[in-house]
């Protein structure tokens, strides 16, 4: 589909809408959101009853997680297929966080019979998925397609009538019903832009499911509305507060709804925010829910805390069923608006793009109207303006900044010093450039790959670690080399500085990323887009010095002792608003901190963040908005 900014909604299906859905299948209860645009893998699954271990032709498939036809099946329901993407850029994005195939080339060219059978796929393929770009695209790869060889269970065909997609809708209908496939949801559409149809091969789904789901109307459908049974008028109710019950306690009582045990920022905020609320006289209750991706694991991704806390964290009880708070907290994603048993809501969120569109469970919410006792926590001033520019309303949204524990993060002294870098394998004469972030891009990590590449030529001393966390996003440093294959003298020093590059996947604990930032000699961010930045502020802690994009939410903490600015140019595209960061300007940065370390960071820097970011006073403050001090 184009990328235009009305279709940029992920996240349609949350499992808190489980009870509306139209057609329960097997193991939906396991789907905590669905990926694509217009929840064709939720139909998809409807229709075949939540089939496991079964097979796809996608044609065009675009982002390789979000607005992803596929994603779900793969992920959750042990699909195997094929993909075809014209983008070079997604491809590569499919072979590192996609296990299925992703193929390059043209769509309307390619040799389906020999795709499909180099994959041994059988001759009833469970999904067809075509969604490429213009109209004609579509047709011509769906003709392309040796139909006398192949069926399809499922088909969702874009045709895109509104965009110019008239004679497409009428040639495919006709090429499908020869084919002797039935049209179920005709003009699926989103608000007033028509769509898909999406069709069965009565031969191969059941009967009595295709009866069930079928529009036989020839108007169009709102795909959300569609897949809530809205056109069979299927009513569904929210939670009553009626059978509340306010806990037995003289004390405030919060009841915390959110992510524990990994290493993902929503988690570790939740849980130092925890380890500094059970300080306060507050009646505190805990309830888990799922993690935005369903292999997302505690066993994989550990938090990092030492066993006397993390057993803290984890004692804390679970509410009963009817228990009314004074205060409900929501820290997860997608952010959840939903009905609460409580007296107020607080839902802690961050938007990294000057946009939150689409990213909650529930349809988006009327939020300009949402009531007094509903309130958005936010990490900075710059995400503070993403709700904003979705519509909140000034008061609705409050800014609590984040910290870091003073006992965890801090400067050593010269000898241990030493003793991290060797461990790191660090030699006296070099200059550690340190980078802590999921490789995604949004982290700028293909300018920071270019400055350190050009740098190296008159700085040989200069070294970079890539500190990533291990198995949340799975986007390895090699994409970013692999970008830059096309420009060759990139290429070339890529080539002959590789080993200068060291990249950590490995989850440390609090005490090894403490090291590691002492060991270093500088905390680089050219960031383009943040909701915060935590890693910095932790550098900082340590007297690291630091090097971040100027404009963004680090504009909150950063204070000249720590380091430097990258000088950023505001953009603005397709309803997102994110910073560019000078390449010239990031190269004199760390130029200055190689001639100059010792003029930033230091205890200085660090006694400065202890006072005024630790989490103690963050939590202090965030209990004095709730009304709970």
């Amino acid at each position: 589909m184009q990328s235009n900014p009305d279709f940029c909604n992920p996240i349609q299906y949350s499992i808190v809408k489980q009870d509306r859905f139209l057609r329960p299948f097997d193991g939906i209860e396991k789907i905590q959101i669905n990926y694509s645009q217009l929840h064709q893998d939720m139909f998809t699954l409807a229709m075949l009853n939540g089939k496991t271990k079964g097979t796809y032709l996608e044609i065009g498939a675009h982002e390789p997680i979000f607005i992803s036809n596929t994603y779900l099946l793969e992920s959750m329901f042990d699909w195997r297929g094929i993909s075809i993407e014209l983008d070079r850029d997604m491809v590569l994005r499919h072979k590192v966080l996609r296990s299925n195939s992703c193929l390059l080339g043209d769509a309307t060219t390619a040799n389906y019979g020999e795709i499909l059978e180099n994959a041994s796929m059988p001759s009833v393929i469970d999904y067809l998925s075509i969604d490429i770009d213009p109209p004609k695209n579509s047709l011509l790869a769906l003709k392309k397609i040796p139909h006398d060889r192949y069926q399809f269970r499922v088909i969702t065909f874009e045709h895109d009538y509104s965009a110019g997609g008239h004679l497409e809708r009428r040639e495919s209908r006709v090429l499908l019903q020869s084919l002797g496939y039935r049209l179920i949801v005709s003009d699926v559409s989103w608000g007033n832009r028509i769509v898909e149809d999406w069709w069965i091969h009565p031969d191969h789904v059941d009967s009595d499911i295709s009866a069930e789901l079928i529009c036989n109307d020839t108007n169009p459908h709102e795909h959300d509305k569609y897949i809530y049974g809205l056109y069979k008028s299927k009513s569904y109710a929210l939670p009553s507060q009626s059978a509340s019950k306010p806990l037995q306690t003289t004390q405030p009582s919060l009841c915390i709804e959110g992510w524990r045990s990994i290493n993902h920022s929503y988690c570790l905020v939740n849980q130092w925010q925890i380890l500094n609320l059970l300080a306060h006289p507050i009646e505190l209750r805990h309830r888990d829910t799922a993690y935005f991706r369903p292999e997302w694991k505690s066993d994989q991704d550990q938090s990092g805390f030492e066993p006397e806390k993390y057993n803290q964290i984890i004692s804390i009880p679970h509410p009963e069923e009817g228990d009314y708070f004074d205060v409900t907290y929501r820290i997860s994603f997608p952010f959840n608006l939903s009905p609460f048993r409580s007296k107020k809501l607080f839902v802690f969120g961050t938007s990294e793009a000057g946009t939150v569109d689409g990213f909650f469970t529930e349809e988006y919410p009327e939020v300009a109207s949402l009531g007094e006792n509903i309130r958005i926590i936010t990490s900075s001033h710059w995400s503070r303006q993403g709700f904003l520019r979705s519509g909140f309303r000034d008061e609705t949204v409050k800014v609590i900044s984040l910290g870091i524990d003073p006992f965890t993060f801090f400067p050593v002294d010269a000898e241990l010093r030493t003793l991290y870098r060797e461990l790191f394998g660090i030699k006296p004469d070099d200059f550690v450039l340190l980078s802590v972030s999921a490789l995604t891009e949004n982290k700028g990590i293909d300018v920071l790959l270019r400055a350190f590449l050009t740098l190296k030529q008159t700085k040989p001393e200069l070294k970079l670690i890539v500190k990533r966390p291990g198995n949340l996003y799975g986007v390895p440093f090699q994409y970013y080399l692999n970008k830059i294959s096309d420009l060759p003298e990139l290429a070339r020093l890529s080539e002959t500085h590789i080993n200068d590059i060291i990249e950590i996947s490995d989850n440390f604990d609090f005490d090894g990323m403490r090291a590691l930032y002492n060991a270093c000699d500088a905390c680089i961010s050219p960031y383009k887009a943040e909701g915060f930045n935590m890693p910095p502020l932790e550098a900082a802690a340590c007297g690291l010095p630091i090097l971040v994009t100027q404009g963004g939410p680090t504009d909150d903490y950063f204070d000249p002792r720590m380091g430097l600015q990258i000088k950023a140019t505001l953009m603005e595209s397709t309803g997102q608003m994110f910073l560019e960061p000078d390449l010239d300007s990031l190269i004199d940065g760390i130029e200055k901190l190689t001639e100059s370390r010792e003029r930033w960071g230091g205890a200085i820097a660090s006694e400065y963040v202890h006072q005024n970011y630790n989490w103690s006073k963050i939590t202090d403050d965030l209990l004095k908005e709730m009304g709970l001090e």
